[in-house]
């Protein structure tokens, strides 16, 4: 599991990227974009989401406060 901090208006990655593990994500605080595939969802505290082995992605805070997200990758590529 690892714990990922996002400082306002910042985002995971510059490009989506990819990772051959399942991942499993929880919002924790805040809230975050999530560009998946060619989707684009917004999801708030409390709401969370799995993201299939190989389905580029990655996370923005366009908010003006810290989001938190925990989220576990199996198998790990941490």
């Amino acid at each position: 599991m690892v714990l990922m901090k996002l400082p306002p208006e910042s985002q995971s990655a510059e490009k989506p990227m990819r990772h051959i593990g399942e991942e499993v994500a929880y919002v924790m605080a805040g809230e975050v974009v999530l560009f998946i595939g060619d989707d684009v969802e917004t999801l708030y505290q409390g709401d969370s989401v799995k993201i299939p082995p190989g389905m580029e992605h990655k996370w923005e805070n366009k908010s003006d406060q810290e989001a938190s997200v925990i989220f576990a990758i199996t198998p790990p590529t941490f």
